[in-house]
């Protein structure tokens, strides 16, 4: 049977979003994240706190060993470093897989989040990357009351593979 984390401190939070613990404690102030009192602790139910990122945290993108994206391509574009709303960083790459001479070549965007996304913001054009990511879906209401889903590619790891024969960068 696999173990599904319910909940986090707010230390790490704010570890797993790579933000300082005062800004937690502030989005749990102005009522962007639920926290519970547990013990002397507070703790933030894992699903709110992967609702508030759009992103599964706890484990469910290996169950079973389904849900996860294997992928190696080489970066076509600088990668997009963001701060989202809610003050979580994230990168967006744009990765070709294949030869750009094949016509089975693949152009795929996969999005990295907190630790990951510095890691990714330091990779340059034309270099290869290793990623593995899960799916992740997404649902939320324009402020005209319409109903939208996306779904997209979260980095678990990414490798920024160096073309000489030092160690890849890792997260």
């Amino acid at each position: 049977m696999t173990r599904h984390r319910a909940a986090y401190t707010v230390d790490e939070a704010a570890e797993l979003v790579g933000l300082p613990r005062t800004a937690i404690y502030d989005a749990i102030r102005r009522g962007d994240l639920t926290a519970k009192p547990f013990g002397r602790r507070l703790v933030i139910p894992a699903r709110d706190l992967e609702s508030r990122l759009g992103v599964d945290l706890d484990g469910d993108a290996e169950k079973d060993g389904l849900n996860q994206v294997e992928i190696m391509g080489r970066l076509l574009d600088a990668p997009e470093a963001r701060i989202s709303r809610r003050g979580l960083p994230y990168c967006t790459l744009k990765l070709l897989v294949g030869s750009p001479a094949d016509s089975d070549a693949v152009e795929v965007e996969v999005t990295a989040y907190g630790r990951r996304a510095e890691t990714a913001s330091a990779a340059v054009v034309g270099q290869l990357l290793r990623v593995g990511a899960h799916l992740a879906r997404r649902e939320w209401q324009t402020p005209e009351g319409v109903r939208k889903v996306s779904h997209r590619i979260v980095v678990d790891r990414v490798r920024l593979m160096r073309l000489d024969a030092e160690e890849p960068a890792t997260s």
